[in-house]
This record gives C-alpha cells, structure tokens and sequence, in this order.
C-alpha cells in the first residue's frame, strides 16, 4: 500500500489542503491519504488553536466526498507534544508494510534537518515537498536524504488558515476559501469569532 500523511494544525482545513492531497494523490499514485491534525505542535506551543476535537470534525465535515481522503488521530498525544516520529509509529502499528510519504511545503525543506529524529523518519518513510515553479530550495543540509525526498511542482493556493482566522474574526468572506460545509460547522459553532 502507498500511504500519503498529510499533518497539520488544520485550524481550519481549507480548499488548499484538499487540492495539495489531490495533486499528491494522483502524482504518487497513492492508495490513501491520512489528515493527521496536530494534537500539540511544538512549534505552537504559544499559540492560541481551536480545541483538537472540533479540528478533527472539521476533517471529517471536509473528507466526506473524498474516498481515498481519511481523518486520522494517529497524531493525539493529549499532554505530550506531537512529533512526526510519534505520529509514523502509531501509523506503522496500522499499516506495518505501507509504503509511507509524508507531505509538506517545499519552504519546509530548509528546516527539515532540525526536526527531531530527522535521521530515524528519513529511514521510515519518503518526503513529498510542494513547491512553487520556478523556485529554488537550498537542499545542501538535507545531501544524504535526497533520494528520500520527491519534489512535486504546484502553483501555490492563496489561502491559509491564519487568513481565514482574520477574515472571520473581522466579519469578512471566506466562501470559496474552505468548503461550505465546514463554514457551516464553524458558524454554528461559533468558532474563531472575535477575540
């Protein structure tokens, strides 16, 4: 099986998300794609993030038209911080002989040797980066792993969570930057409202 992770805060899911997952999808030729929402991303511990289980409603509000497309809490580690190593051992224990990509941004990559047991997730699994045509990425910290990483061209989507946080909390529109039915979700729930 050929398994894509796509993680996340996801602080809303948006449309960006989903059309990252679908390039992945058809690119990679992948079997399934997992959304693993961040239970306590370490590099957010100041930030202030909607509660874990509305974000992982908002996953499953989004993924119900998308088959190959599933929320997965592989990422739920209440009261300890979400590292990618923790995330992929919960994952093997489901899928022990998945062939694993984990798929970030390409702006990502520059930082991808600091993150922790860097040398352990290269071993584990392949890297699927998104970067813009025509950019360039400094891969020289990352020479040993290059045969584990597979860059995937994409012009960027102009839409992000943080965008979508502001524009809800000044009363602005966000149609056409998430689907509808997570709109709805957040409206009745009265998520990212005014602080």
């Amino acid at each position: 099986m050929k398994l894509g992770i796509l993680g996340g805060t996801f602080d809303p899911i948006h449309n960006g998300h989903l059309a990252i997952a679908k390039r992945t999808y058809e690119e990679l030729n992948l079997d399934k794609i997992l959304f693993t929402p961040s239970c306590a991303p370490p590099h957010k511990v100041d930030k202030n993030i909607v509660d874990y289980p509305y974000r992982m409603a908002m996953i499953e509000i989004a993924l119900k038209d998308y088959p190959h497309f599933q929320p997965s809490d592989f990422d739920f580690t209440p009261g300890a911080t979400s590292y990618t190593k923790h995330l992929i051992e919960s994952c093997q224990l489901v899928y022990p002989r998945a062939e694993i990509y984990f798929i970030i941004g390409g702006d990502q990559l520059t930082k991808l040797h600091t993150w922790y047991e860097i040398e352990w997730l290269f071993k584990q699994l392949r890297f699927a980066a998104f970067y813009r045509p025509g950019t360039e990425i400094d891969l020289s910290n990352l020479t040993p792993y290059l045969d584990r990483i597979v860059q995937i061209e994409m012009e960027p989507i102009a839409v992000s969570s943080e965008q979508i946080r502001d524009r809800l909390r000044g009363g602005l529109s966000v149609e056409r930057m998430l689907p509808a039915n997570v709109l709805d979700f957040i409206q009745k729930q009265g998520l990212y409202r005014k602080i």
